[in-house]
């Protein structure tokens, strides 16, 4: 898939803005390469929206201790959101060049520890680009 120079510069805002790199640069380019050919702006505004509440969600899980009312509702909360990130993740790429739905496909949408760990990973990423776009429109007067 090749990546347009305006979506590498967008990548290399997100990092600048954020001070961290995305995780994985290569997928990140080509899902906001597949928003901006197939004007999808507004599906990857709600998929990193979603991305930014799974990743919300999973900290504030990992900080509590198990076996208290608390935790429990809040793996409820992640199992529903981590698979509506998953549907909707699966949605945005049915269209989508081979080469970005066979990666998504095998690597973050696999049902493996490993594909979990690949999705929370991508959520991350797009949770960056969901904060950058908030700051930036903050910055609008």
């Amino acid at each position: 898939m090749i990546i347009s120079d305006a979506v590498r510069n967008i990548v290399e805002m997100l990092h600048t803005h954020s001070g961290k790199r995305p995780a994985d640069v290569a997928v990140l380019s080509m899902i906001l390469q597949h928003a901006g050919d197939a004007g999808l702006a507004g599906d990857l505004g709600a998929l990193c929206f979603r991305a930014k509440h799974v990743s919300r969600v999973f900290d504030t899980l990992s900080r509590h201790t198990p076996e208290t009312e608390l935790h429990t509702k809040l793996q409820e909360e992640f199992s529903v959101s981590i698979r509506e990130f998953h549907v909707m993740l699966d949605s945005f790429i049915s269209e989508a060049p081979e080469e970005l739905r066979t990666n998504i496909t095998s690597r973050h949408l696999a049902v493996t520890p490993d594909g979990l760990r690949q999705l929370m990973s991508l959520a991350r990423d797009l949770e960056l680009l969901k904060n950058w776009e908030l700051d930036m429109t903050q910055q609008i007067p």
